[in-house]
């Protein structure tokens, strides 16, 4: 019996770190649907968005709608539309 609670008391801290590790993991998903539920602003209506309306139809902070932003542009599933300035 003793070996036996030796060996659980060298497997709870393995056992917290787990947990740890999980919950980490669980917040990373979290992050990753909140930006690629991103994609969602985006319809055939309106193809080309600036941040401030992905901000705006998705209720994202300035911070996070320009993090996530940039994260889908440098992974190449975002990619910056040329500026297009009209002369009237």
């Amino acid at each position: 019996m003793r070996h036996a609670a030796k060996a659980l008391r060298g497997s709870v801290p393995f056992l917290i770190e787990y947990s740890a590790i999980w919950e980490s993991a669980a917040s990373m998903s979290s992050n990753l649907t909140r930006m690629l539920a991103l994609f969602n602003a985006f319809s055939a209506e309106h193809p080309v968005l600036k941040a401030e309306d992905i901000m705006a139809r998705m209720g994202y902070s300035r911070g996070t709608a320009y993090r996530y932003v940039r994260e889908l542009v440098d992974a190449g599933f975002l990619a910056r539309a040329a500026v297009v300035s009209v002369v009237r």
